[in-house]
């Protein structure tokens, strides 16, 4: 079972229909939105606009407010989370060897990497180490499919064989 569940980091997209005249640098405008916690977003001339860091706690009105005064225009879009980086604890030391063995769509290669990595259907992967500590990501979309991905590793780790 997965314990102490915190989203280290985050990767939303939006659309921008209308631009005002930016410092374009290379076909594309960088900011910093917020310090605390630190969430840039880059705008290309499309009107694409990859907003980087954070840990889903803030709320997107916030940020979203601050970039539009930032960019000149309130078209955007809806904004869709393209990556979410996930950090948790299974609460024990875990048997990576023995685990390989019993799930489904993992990998354990320790002269590669130090963990089992697990791959699920829809992008989501799952990296567990011996420790317990376990790192979740690919997880997509809207904010309200986070909560079924994450339901899904949990499946996983309670599949995880645990050291006695």
């Amino acid at each position: 079972m997965l314990r102490e569940i915190s989203v280290v980091s985050m990767v939303r997209t939006l659309q921008y229909k209308e631009l005002k005249n930016l410092p374009w640098e290379h076909g594309r405008c960088s900011f910093r939105i917020s310090h605390k916690p630190k969430i840039s977003a880059v705008v290309f001339r499309s009107g694409k606009v990859l907003i980087y860091g954070g840990n889903g706690g803030e709320a997107p009105n916030q940020f979203l407010s601050e970039l539009n005064k930032k960019v000149g225009s309130d078209s955007c879009g809806e904004i869709h989370i393209s990556n979410q980086v996930i950090r948790a604890n299974v609460g024990g030391r875990v048997d990576l060897i023995s685990s390989h063995g019993e799930l489904l769509n993992c990998e354990y290669e320790p002269e590669q990497f130090p963990g089992l990595i697990i791959h699920g259907d829809d992008g989501l992967t799952m990296l567990v180490f011996s420790s317990g500590k376990v790192i979740i990501t690919g997880i997509k979309g809207d904010v309200n499919s986070t909560p079924d991905l994450i339901s899904e590793a949990v499946d996983w780790s309670n599949e995880l064989v645990m050291v006695r």
